[in-house]
């Protein structure tokens, strides 16, 4: 059973898909805190940043429980 395990986690794939998943993540949030950035900062102007902001953190979210519930299954 146990080395069943560790072959799965060896598994490029899975660890690819995860990892990709991840930056994705990354990218989306790195994004989203230049836009606040520069609106708080700079009083940059960006219409709809609200809706923005929202979809990008639901997005997010979603992704995070998608690797947590692959990696925990």
């Amino acid at each position: 059973m146990f080395k069943n395990l560790i072959q799965f986690w060896k598994g490029k794939d899975f660890v690819n898909q995860v990892l990709g998943d991840f930056r994705s993540m990354l990218e989306d949030t790195h994004n989203m805190f230049n836009s606040v950035c520069k609106r708080l900062l700079h009083n940059g102007e960006e219409g709809g940043l609200e809706e923005k902001i929202f979809s990008v953190d639901k997005r997010v979210n979603e992704l995070e429980r998608d690797i947590r519930k692959r990696i925990i299954e």
